[in-house]
């Protein structure tokens, strides 16, 4: 492989690393907004942190449950 060849794979590979990155970033910040508006929901019954942000995870996701 050529050296520009070499350069531009790598430049390619850090901007989908940064878009990923980016994309993570804003699915966590969807995931915490939805987990605090279920707790907000719950209207302090009994509950806690990390059920409302599996439960916002599987609504973001589509997830559903099958049981």
């Amino acid at each position: 492989m050529t050296r520009k060849a070499t350069e531009m794979t790598t430049r390619k590979v850090a901007e989908c690393r940064s878009t990923d990155s980016e994309k993570s970033r804003v699915l966590e910040e969807k995931i915490r907004a939805r987990a605090y508006e279920i707790y907000l929901a719950r209207k302090g019954e009994p509950g806690d942190a990390p059920s409302d942000w599996f439960q916002a995870e599987r609504e973001l996701n589509g997830v559903t449950e099958d049981t």
